[in-house]
């Protein structure tokens, strides 16, 4: 398909480090036989955003803005028309502000690693000294809180019973009728799910599950799992078990699985053990035991695994007893108000989870997590993060922050600011850093300049720090338009 670019927008500190969003809207031949037979181009697109428009993501280079950029001329030009490959996932970024971006995101931007690449666990815990475990960076800025709760500690264990996950869905079940939800409602192709954009495709899933069309959902969760990435695998695998096990096609779902089995060995040991146990249930529904149930119902109210639950158990009224779970209107809950001690506890994240990423950082790193939906904090492993939360890592813009801080603290602090930070993003000017809310900036670097700037006003350095957690809140819980 051809494309015409309408938009280049540079975003830091994404999930995936600094990126470029491409968006581009579909070109559409309206005479191809006059352009066959003239040579002249008869097309149709549109230069502004839409229902059509599609976000490409790619790495962040000076060699990829300038390429797009000479793409995007010619492209509204009409002197050719870009032709992306097909070396994308469907996969979604989370912003620095917490907000998850559906793209198409390059396989430039799927990391590779490398045995040589990774330093033995003995030799890293050697540099550690005995005393880092009270002196890191930042201590002395941890606000004393006082009566303080403790943070709720997540359990991540979600399975009662060890299960070996080897041998997932081999020969499980092998019925070849089709139970009462014979699949005899829409069923969408591989080419009709392409066409669609990002949002699109999302969109059309949900209204399969309000429409309890199963057929559609298993059309859209294998396209999500052919084209999804290690990330995004750890809920569609679990999703299709289900679907496929409801359908009682599970020898469909063992081909698939079978060729595409590079996914599995990515999987968590979490995410096979459910996608073990879902396939059993989803053939067994809606004749479940009562711990069945029970455990549909915790994945259910399990951030990781929700948005597939409310998806994919759209006929829970059929089920013995009544169960409910975190829906996905629930996860669009916004907060407008916060309080001071969680302002406090927000900013001693930046620093807690600041230290927690510098000695490990892995799926089963303990990061202090924002939950949206309950404008809390809690502590979790970074695998088991899921919808409505995010690890809190106190990244800012630029542009919001000045238009806080000038009329609170004056606009000589204000120009303090802009020029302390010029001086480390050297290719902005003092107009351009404050022109949009795309220019992050990290907690630390905030940090460091209000030391200087209130060195002999502990009270409003204080203050500057608490304005630092609520403006990272406000972002958070910003409303979509």
């Amino acid at each position: 398909m051809k494309y015409v670019i309408i938009d280049i927008i540079i975003k830091e500190n994404t999930s995936d480090g600094d990126i470029l969003l491409v968006k581009a809207n579909p070109v559409k031949d309206t005479m191809q036989e006059l352009t066959d037979l003239y040579g002249t181009r008869y097309v149709h697109f549109s230069q502004t955003e839409s229902d059509e428009t599609e976000t490409f993501a790619f790495p962040y280079t000076d060699e990829n803005v300038k390429m797009f950029s000479t793409i995007a001329k010619a492209s509204q030009n009409q002197e050719s028309f870009w032709e992306p490959n097909d070396e994308f996932v469907d996969d979604a970024i989370t912003d620095s502000s917490g907000e998850k971006i559906w793209v198409n995101k390059s396989f430039d931007l799927i990391p590779e690693y490398d045995m040589d690449d990774f330093i033995p666990l003995e030799d890293y815990l050697a540099h550690i000294g005995e005393d880092d475990e009270e002196d890191f960076m930042y201590k002395e800025d941890l606000f004393d809180i006082d009566d303080s709760e403790e943070v709720e500690i997540y359990n991540p264990s979600i399975i009662d019973e060890e299960e070996d996950p080897e041998d997932i869905f081999k020969d499980f079940y092998s019925d070849d009728a089709l139970s009462d939800y014979a699949i005899s409602r829409k069923r969408y192709s591989e080419t009709e799910i392409k066409k669609m954009t990002v949002q699109e495709r999302h969109e059309e899933c949900s209204k399969c599950s309000k429409a309890k069309n199963l057929g559609g959902l298993i059309d859209f969760y294998t396209y999500f799992f052919v084209n999804g990435s290690q990330a995004t695998n750890e809920y569609n695998v679990p999703a299709i078990a289900y679907l496929y096990g409801k359908a009682k096609d599970v020898d469909t779902l063992n081909d698939l699985l079978n060729k595409y089995s590079y996914c599995i060995w990515e999987l968590s040991q979490d995410s096979r053990e459910v996608a073990q146990n879902l396939v059993e249930i989803g053939a067994m529904f809606p004749y479940l035991s009562s711990d069945q149930i029970s455990y549909l119902e915790k994945l259910y109210n399990t951030p990781k695994y929700c948005e597939i639950m409310d998806d994919i158990l759209f006929d829970k009224e059929k089920l013995p007893r009544k169960i409910t779970g975190i829906t996905k209107e629930e996860l669009t809950k916004t907060n407008d108000t916060f309080s001071t001690r969680l302002l406090k506890q927000t900013y001693n994240c930046f620093i807690l989870n600041q230290r927690a990423q510098n000695i490990s950082d892995d799926e089963y790193t303990e990061y202090y997590v924002y939950v949206r939906r309950n404008n809390n904090i809690i502590k979790k492993e970074y695998g088991m993060v899921g919808s409505g939360e995010c690890v809190i890592e106190g990244t800012l813009d630029m542009k919001s922050f000045i238009e806080h801080i000038e009329p609170k603290y004056g606009k000589d602090c204000a120009d303090f600011f802009i020029d302390r930070v010029l001086q480390r993003f050297t290719w902005y000017d003092a107009e351009t850093l404050c022109r949009t809310y795309q220019t992050w900036v990290q907690w630390d670097m905030l940090t460091d300049i209000a030391k200087d700037y209130f060195e002999n006003d502990p009270e409003n350095l204080d203050n500057i720090k608490l304005d630092m957690a609520l403006l990272y809140l406000k972002r958070l819980n910003k409303r979509k338009d």
